[in-house]
């Protein structure tokens, strides 16, 4: 005998061999056991977990020679026929390939005869959303009213492209994805019969690339028992399929979080030399990060959220004890920028060195800070490769930013940086950092001003900035203030305007909680208290001002726009 592959081998033939499908066993060995049987039945769910097994093994219940049963024999004619899709009385038709009026035109002659042997008709319908308009429509008026010995299955991947006049006639069935866990159980059993040496490591690999999906898990245990003469290790999984073992996950983790640059270069590279589908890395990479936040916050219920075994579960838990949530946030973000950045630019090795280069280097590299050591009882504030020139603003490199000290920088005239030509000495080295200390210290010091001391035109220049400080705290807000505008600035009351059409935006900002982070953000910029008003306003855009917030380095562009009355629009 030819060799049969393991999955049609050990298809299910009776409702209790279907894995991860209880609901749906349950309610069809009901229906059978009662007599109230539909008409018309819609299996709806991912590949490979079961929709026309369950459709097969209903129709043996209802055409064996030990009819209605919901333990079909498997050994009568009725049964071995259907099981061998060879059966007068149920016939299975791929959507796909007859998909027109034409086929379904034969169908609705051919259920006039009443079936050979058993007591029902049955009609599959494999992947049914490939049916024409037209063949749907002519397929209506049998469906709702077919004969009494005629029962329609339909099974689908993607019921949305479904007719809703076809959904309304259909009992409708949604199969899930089948759990890793139950899938790995399933696996161990096949292998244990078939008498295939493997690890048992090597099952929840399989599990986790197929997706859910037991028809893909057994194809793959097919394919590496076929690789591997020996016992079938990970690394058989790896070669064959290319796979990211999910110890990668946890050294990939770790190694950003004790800033290892050079290991996560060098893991990048290694992942491009062999080949391996980086989009599938930084998928797995989300999932992994995803479990890690879940096993940090929740109580009860960890198992069936993670379904992981438990030695991968342990490690989970026991990586996220040294990692904050902030932290694991930062590397989700960071991940999925990389995607979107990779998808734009076609390539993904780069975006991940960047990526990693980001997480494990410290903000002082790339930006300028002001960081705050707390010893004992007093506070020192130390400052890390900053500059503080006459204008007002804070070097770091070749970044700009502006002050946000409350401190007049020294007269031009008396700087420490330039020699006293009199009397010929030179500057002393450590003078600008004694004063950048001595600024720092005396801000530290004041208290926050109760009336603003700025005025409305330095709230405009910061407004960006100030988005980007709101949306580090919470993005939410940031996205309701991103289409808003400051409007007016009087008796330290600050008003922002919206467009009349935003009026969820500004009823989410006007709550407490959003109101204390804008708040909050202000006085650590302005150092000063600023009461917030929020306005729906007609013509939002064209308020004056307006320009020159958008682009105040461009003299050309927004002479243009007032001559034609133009508006500048955001390509978002």
């Amino acid at each position: 005998m030819s060799y049969i592959v393991i999955a049609r081998k050990w298809r299910p033939q009776k409702f209790a061999e279907v894995v991860g499908q209880e609901h749906i066993t349950q309610s069809l060995k009901n229906s059978v056991l009662s007599g109230k049987l539909a008409h018309a039945y819609l299996f709806v769910g991912p590949r490979g977990v079961g929709k026309t097994s369950c459709a097969r093994i209903l129709a043996k219940s209802l055409n064996c020679k030990d009819a209605p049963t919901i333990d079909p024999c498997g050994k009568c004619s009725a049964c071995l026929e259907i099981t061998e899709g060879r059966s007068l009385d149920v016939i299975e038709i791929d959507g796909a390939s007859n998909r027109g009026i034409d086929e379904i035109r034969t169908l609705r002659e051919n259920v006039k005869f009443a079936p050979v042997l058993g007591k029902y008709k049955i009609y599959i319908i494999d992947e049914v959303h490939m049916l024409t308009p037209e063949a749907f429509n002519a397929l209506l008026k049998t469906l709702e009213e077919p004969p009494e010995h005629v029962k329609f299955i339909f099974a689908t991947t993607q019921p949305t492209k479904i007719l809703p006049t076809i959904l309304s006639r259909c009992q409708r069935f949604e199969f899930n994805r089948i759990p890793v866990l139950k899938i790995i159980d399933k696996l161990e059993e096949i292998a244990k019969a078939e008498k295939i040496a493997i690890n048992k490591d090597v099952f929840f690999d399989i599990a986790k690339i197929s997706d859910g999906s037991m028809r893909d898990a057994e194809s793959i245990l097919d394919q590496l028992a076929a690789f591997s003469k020996n016992d079938i290790k990970s690394e058989d999984v790896v070669a064959v399929m290319g796979l990211v073992e999910q110890e990668a996950f946890f050294e990939f983790v770790e190694a950003i979080k004790k800033q290892d640059a050079q290991f996560c270069i060098d893991f990048i590279s290694k992942l491009f030399i062999r080949g391996k589908n980086i989009s599938k890395f930084l998928q797995g990479l989300l999932w992994h990060l995803r479990n890690i936040m879940l096993a940090k916050i929740m109580k009860s219920n960890l198992e069936e959220l993670l379904d992981l075994p438990k030695n991968i579960t342990d490690r989970v838990i026991e990586q996220g004890k040294s990692l904050t949530l902030q932290e694991l946030i930062n590397i989700f973000t960071a991940a999925i920028n990389t995607q979107d950045l990779a998808k734009k630019i076609g390539s993904f090795r780069i975006p991940l060195e960047v990526m990693v280069i980001k997480l494990t280097h410290s903000e002082s590299e790339t930006k300028p800070i002001v960081r705050e050591s707390i010893l004992g009882s007093g506070a020192k504030m130390v400052t890390s490769k900053i500059k503080l020139n006459n204008a007002g603003f804070l070097f770091s490199g070749s970044s700009l930013k502006k002050k946000d000290l409350n401190v007049e920088a020294p007269p031009a005239a008396k700087s420490k940086n330039e020699p006293d030509r009199k009397n010929n000495k030179e500057p002393d080295k450590d003078s600008d950092k004694d004063d950048i200390v001595t600024a720092i210290k005396s801000k530290s010091d004041a208290p926050v001003s109760d009336s603003p001391q700025i005025d409305f035109k330095a709230v405009l220049n910061s407004w960006p900035q100030l988005l980007d400080g709101i949306s580090v705290k919470k993005m939410s807000v940031a996205t309701y203030l991103k289409d808003s505008k400051p409007i007016k600035l009087e008796d330290g009351v600050l008003t922002i305007g919206f467009d009349k059409r935003a009026l969820f935006y500004k009823e989410a900002v006007e709550q407490r909680n959003n109101q204390k982070i804008i708040k909050d953000k202000m006085s650590e910029l302005f150092n000063t208290m600023i009461s917030l008003k929020f306005e729906l306003l007609e013509d939002l855009d064209n308020l004056k001002g307006d320009r020159e917030t958008k682009d105040p380095d461009n003299t050309f562009l927004n002479t243009v726009l007032d001559v034609f009355n133009g508006r500048l629009f955001r390509k978002d």
